[in-house]
């Protein structure tokens, strides 16, 4: 059965923190933990192109944001493109399946003739790690103060101290 919580409403920034609690990495036990993902190079460059509109030669990180993730791909060819990270996982997921670029947290080189993806962790990387936050359960934590963990500059109130919602609304 399911236990009721108090409703409540989470506002306020969105900030990267570590999966590192008392020197225990929260992820550590993980599936996703860290992965690698290998694709034929010419086969990658033909969805590319068909994907972003181009006939391109080779695919780089050109830019990483301050958690190290690919935040720009430059595709390169007779003219080049710019696309964000989560832009190319996206069409690597429709293209090959959601399970190839876990994150927009990895390397690429080139081996062999096909690009290799070596990356680490789960989705977008902005919220709350469900990995980790069950290791903060198991340990004592409380749901307030999972979410507090996870978004450190966040003000838990009660859904009650909103103004009530217009006529028709789910609240």
């Amino acid at each position: 059965p399911l236990r009721r919580q108090r409703q409540m409403c989470i506002r306020d920034s969105l900030v990267p923190v570590s999966e590192v609690y008392r020197g225990r990495d929260l992820s550590a036990g993980s599936p996703h933990r860290s992965w690698e993902w290998r694709v034929d190079q010419d086969e990658l460059l033909d969805m590319l192109s068909a994907s972003f509109g181009g006939a391109y030669r080779s695919v780089s990180i050109s830019e990483r944001d301050p958690s190290n993730r690919a935040m720009r791909i430059l595709l390169s060819g007779d003219e080049n493109r710019t696309v964000s990270g989560e832009e190319l996982r996206i069409a690597v997921g429709r293209e090959y399946g959601w399970g190839c670029l876990k994150s927009t947290l990895f390397d690429l080189t080139i081996n062999g003739g096909e690009y290799v993806f070596s990356g680490k962790g789960l989705g977008h990387g902005v919220g709350l790690s469900q990995w980790g936050a069950m290791e903060l359960a198991r340990s004592g934590f409380t749901a307030e103060e999972i979410v507090l963990f996870y978004f450190p500059n966040t003000e838990i109130i009660p859904l009650s101290d909103f103004p009530d919602p217009a006529p028709g609304s789910n609240r």
